[in-house]
């Protein structure tokens, strides 16, 4: 039965991790047109956030019962996006503009990808629901 747990506890892992993977696409799309102040007031345009995710083993005799979480978020190296457009109002001397290294199609094909991850993990938890309380029933006088 403490197996079962600790599974659940794994999966549960795996479903918070990439429901925070899901809210980092989801802010990387909303600010893919926009920009961003630095601290010296300078304006650049948003960069793309990436999640960095680490893998718990199982180990024996810890406490560690194993699962996935995100480690750290880190900043896409991309080169920012070049746009020649003249009248904007970010636009250098020659007409270019930098805009956000978001690939709008790369984060929807990655937010599909955790998206199924986290629909995973949260059959997995129902499975393991059903086999726990199944077990139960078996010591039901």
């Amino acid at each position: 039965m403490m197996k079962l747990f600790s599974t659940y506890d794994i999966a549960a892992s795996s479903l918070i991790a990439h429901g925070i993977n899901n809210e980092i696409i989801a802010n990387n799309i909303a600010n893919s047109e926009s920009f961003i102040k630095d601290k010296k007031g300078i304006r650049h345009p948003y960069t793309a956030k990436i999640s960095v995710f680490k893998f718990l083993p199982l180990k024996k005799n810890e406490k560690n019962i194993g699962g996935v979480y995100i480690s750290k978020i880190i900043e896409n190296k991309t080169p920012y996006n070049v746009i020649y457009q003249p009248n904007h109002i970010f636009a250098n001397k020659k007409g270019f503009v930098e805009s956000s290294n978001v690939n709008i199609l790369n984060e929807t094909i990655a937010n599909m990808d955790s998206t199924q991850n986290y629909r995973t993990s949260l059959d997995i938890l129902n499975t393991i629901k059903i086999l726990i309380l199944k077990t139960l029933s078996l010591y039901e006088i």
